[in-house]
């Protein structure tokens, strides 16, 4: 009888820890999902007003000193500057639906190999099984086009439909930016001055304070930082509304 008490007890006890740690991984996965809703809806509330304002994902100090960028956010915000790009919801068309709105909008596109940094000669090129070759002719090579307008070159569209490469942004997406010097290479990163949401929203070019995103709201709590950090930047690349490798 003894004996079997105790088979009991330790059934009980093991019974009792499985259901102890079904409630544990469900806390946490319901802390977990609150986190992620927090983040994405405090990004989702900064990027719904003006850049220019304080309570933006964008650093003041950092407009301040950058007047170019300035005033570029601000004529763009006004409907001066890339108004065609800014209605442009990459987000939702289709490759082709995308091209067809471009041409109407008065853009010219040009296609371009990805290289793994295009201010290094001679160049390495990016292919889309995560390999790296010096080879234009290699088989694989991954592609960009990238999409100017003609009437205001300060507006690019760059299309990566075989993703980037040995990136975080590997599955195909775009990305809208307006450029410091529309006469500058449009397929250059340093020429960008600020990237456009796919509703229009003026963004950082990337997830640093060099490029103007604010301090994270989340200074202790780096987990609820980097959901932060890629809901904005998520929104500045898109991914493309078809299947990867269909062209």
């Amino acid at each position: 009888m003894k004996l079997k008490s105790k088979r009991y007890i330790i059934v009980g006890l093991f019974t009792a820890s499985l259901i102890g740690l079904g409630v544990y991984h469900s806390c946490f996965f319901q802390i977990s999902s609150i986190i992620r809703f927090r983040s994405e809806e405090l990004a989702t509330k900064q990027l719904s007003i003006s850049a220019l304002s304080s309570q933006s994902v964008w650093d003041q100090k950092f407009l301040a000193q950058n007047s170019l960028i300035k005033e570029k956010i601000a004529r763009f915000e006004k409907g001066e500057l890339c108004k065609a790009l800014k209605e442009l919801n990459n987000k939702d068309l289709t490759h082709q639906q995308m091209l067809a709105q471009l041409k109407e909008g008065g853009f010219t596109c040009v296609v371009r190999p990805l290289s793994l940094d295009p201010s290094v000669q001679p160049l390495i090129y990016l292919k889309i099984d995560n390999t790296l070759s010096q080879n234009l002719k290699d088989k694989g090579i991954a592609h960009q086009e990238i999409c100017q307008n003609r009437r205001q070159p300060d507006c690019v569209i760059r299309i990566k439909r075989d993703g980037f490469p040995l990136n975080k942004r590997s599955l195909p997406h775009s990305s809208k930016a307006v450029l410091v010097d529309g006469a500058g290479d449009s397929g250059s990163y340093d020429n960008e001055a600020f990237k456009i949401g796919s509703q229009g929203q003026v963004l950082p070019k990337g997830p640093s304070a060099k490029f103007g995103l604010r301090e994270c709201p989340y200074k202790k709590d780096k987990r609820s930082c980097n959901l932060w950090v890629d809901a904005i930047m998520e929104e500045a690349h898109p991914v493309l509304n078809e299947p990867m490798g269909t062209k």
